[in-house]
């Protein structure tokens, strides 16, 4: 049995050296989460070293072998909360500092007389049964967010199983006399050393996972996004109407579309050249995304064309107040220094969902020709 838990542990741990300079790479080749993926590195580098010393106990000192071990294990365990207080921003609760490092402390000091390992060894299960649960809850809503309920409770399972292990094992170790440490021969120690390592894959995995649907979905936003505009290009407009239309099926969900365009754009290009145009355009597009409601989108159509989707179940006059409100905001713009005179105006058309509509480009296509019947008049024209 002695072999074999060695070998367990000495396994884990190359494995978990393996991942760590894994994690290095991808941090250093992905820039928003390199903080996450870093601490993750360091936590699996650490906790890796860690578990080399216990493989090794027979041929280190007591402390080193021990003590030393038990404080890297901890040490592993802040340095995974921080990733995780990383990854989810100020949501993370606060990590248990000064529990773990009292927890080190004692551990210090009980490690340098043999006769106590069974204290020494019980603080250090017992603080990570704590952590354990701790980090398990402060994790829940991430997991839940990134990889569904099912994998979340899969995750909590395993980490509630691995800190009843754990629990057990230091009170069985102190009233009843089990041996405690891991190098102990026997299934109890065995299994243990098995549960680690599955607990370990699985966070590893997890937080892989996590980290990829996270790169998925901002390159998923980032094809809907227009780069100079910052709004959503042809692709997110026909995601947005592809929504509103389908909440127009099953919830009969009202939803209008405003065809927009700043009626100054095509002289400023004819007098100051494109890149003037397209700077204007950029920050009329500012202000007008201001203006609308968060759950409203404003879209960059084609060239300089504008389209805006307005959403819960609005009303003709609704349509024609908020088109309304924009010219005025456009209007208000002050383009400082360079165009300190210039004053801008709002083409808008306007279209409403009808039931005689078959497909939401139906609607774009009115509130389009709304738009193209203006002959370049800064009016509001309304498409039933």
């Amino acid at each position: 049995f002695r072999r074999v838990l060695f070998r367990s542990w000495l396994v884990a741990a190359l494995q978990l050296l393996l991942l760590a300079l894994v994690w290095w790479l991808v941090g250093w080749r992905v820039r928003r989460p390199r903080r996450a993926l870093h601490d993750m590195a360091a936590f699996d580098a650490t906790l890796a070293l860690g578990l080399g010393l216990i493989a090794a106990r027979p041929l280190l000192p007591h402390w080193l072998g021990h003590a030393a071990a038990n404080i890297l294990v901890l040490a592993a365990m802040l340095l995974l909360w921080r990733g995780l207080q990383h990854t989810m921003g100020g949501s993370a609760p606060a990590a248990p500092r000064w529990v773990v490092h009292g927890a080190m402390l004692v551990i210090a000091l009980l490690g340098l007389d043999p006769e106590l390992a069974r204290w020494r060894a019980a603080v250090l299960l017992g603080v990570m049964a704590g952590l354990v649960v701790a980090l398990s809850r402060a994790s829940w809503p991430s997991a839940v967010q990134h990889l569904g309920r099912g994998v979340a409770r899969l995750m909590q399972g395993l980490s509630t199983a691995l800190a009843l292990a754990l629990a057990l094992r230091a009170a069985l170790g102190l009233w009843q006399g089990v041996p405690q440490e891991a190098d102990a021969a026997g299934w109890p120690s065995l299994a243990l050393a098995l549960l680690v390592v599955a607990v370990l894959t699985t966070v590893n995995a997890l937080a892989a996972a996590s980290v990829l649907l996270g790169a998925l979905q901002r390159l998923k936003r980032r094809a809907q996004i227009d780069e100079f505009t910052g709004l959503a290009n042809r692709q997110g407009l026909e995601r947005a109407l592809s929504q509103a239309w389908s909440r127009w099926q099953r919830e009969h969900r009202r939803f209008g579309v405003l065809a927009l365009r700043v009626a100054e754009l095509d002289d400023m290009q004819a007098r100051h050249g494109a890149a003037a145009a397209d700077d204007v355009l950029r920050r009329a597009a500012a202000v007008l995304s201001h203006e609308l409601r968060q759950t409203d989108l404003l879209a960059l159509r084609r060239g300089r064309e504008l389209v805006a989707v307005v959403d819960g179940q609005p009303a003709a006059e609704d349509l024609l107040r908020i088109t309304r409100r924009l010219d005025a905001a456009v209007a208000a713009m002050r383009l400082l220094p360079a165009w300190p005179d210039l004053r801008l105006s709002l083409e808008c058309g306007t279209a409403l969902v009808t039931a005689s509509d078959t497909q939401a480009r139906g609607v774009t296509r009115r509130a389009l020709q709304a738009l193209g019947a203006q002959d370049g008049r800064p009016v509001v024209q309304s498409a039933a």
